[in-house]
């Protein structure tokens, strides 16, 4: 799980950024609708790239405060 601000969450959605399932990182590319699944990775090369809203709404993105 990744924990982040709101300020990072509206930055990495508003850059199309992803979140990889398999490597539990954050996709620093552009291309990925908030919505996505199993898009593939560019680092791992696995089909585990969802979109941040679509990660946040699984649990695998916190908000911290």
């Amino acid at each position: 799980m990744i924990k982040m601000s709101e300020d990072e969450l509206h930055e990495v959605r508003d850059c199309y950024s992803g979140y990889c399932k398999n490597c539990d990182e954050i996709t620093n590319w552009d291309g990925v609708e908030p919505d996505a699944e199993k898009y593939t990775c560019v680092e791992c090369n696995q089909p585990r790239v969802y979109g941040i809203e679509q990660a946040l709404l699984y649990g695998w993105i916190r908000i911290c405060t």
